[in-house]
Order: C-alpha cells, then sequence, then structure tokens
C-alpha cells in the first residue's frame, strides 16, 4: 500500500511539473517586472528615477505584485495584470 501511494505521489507530482505553470508564472513575473519599471520610468522625476535601488516581484492570484526600492528606505508598489492572455502587463 506504502508503494501505491508513493508511485501515486511521484506520478502526479510529475504531471504537475510537466503543465508549465511554473514557467508561465516565471515569464508573468518577467513581463510584470518590465511593465512596472516602464511605468515607474514614466510617471517619476529623473531624481526619483535615479534612487532605484531594486525590484521585487511576486505572482499573485490574477498577476503580478512588484515593489521598487529607492534610496532613503522609500519603496513604490504596483499591482500588475493581463486583461487578456494574449495583451500585455497593465500596472497600477
Amino acid at each position: 500500500m506504502k508503494k501505491l501511494i508513493l508511485i501515486t505521489a511521484l506520478f502526479l507530482s510529475n504531471i504537475a511539473l510537466s503543465n508549465g505553470s511554473g514557467e508561465a508564472k516565471i515569464t508573468d513575473t518577467k513581463d510584470a517586472i518590465s511593465a512596472s519599471l516602464d511605468k515607474f520610468e514614466s510617471s517619476f522625476t529623473h531624481e526619483v528615477v535615479d534612487s532605484f535601488q531594486g525590484i521585487k516581484a511576486w505572482p499573485v492570484s490574477g498577476g503580478v505584485k512588484a515593489k521598487i526600492y529607492l534610496r532613503e528606505g522609500d519603496a513604490v508598489s504596483y499591482s500588475c495584470h493581463r486583461h487578456s492572455a494574449g495583451e500585455p502587463f497593465e500596472c497600477h
């Protein structure tokens, strides 16, 4: 019985890994980072943009959250999503 459960668990984990959902999350996160940096760069002055220190992004239900870190401990947060599968990310 233990062997059957182990085999079933391994089989299901292989199916889950092969469906591409991890790759989709990586692609979505990469696209959202690009969209959020574009939005940040076009929305703020050169002084604020020059204070850029880094970005952190993570997938959430329905999109991606992105947080841009600035000098002096400030940060700008964006929620990014697609309206449909073929459209680019939109960040607010």
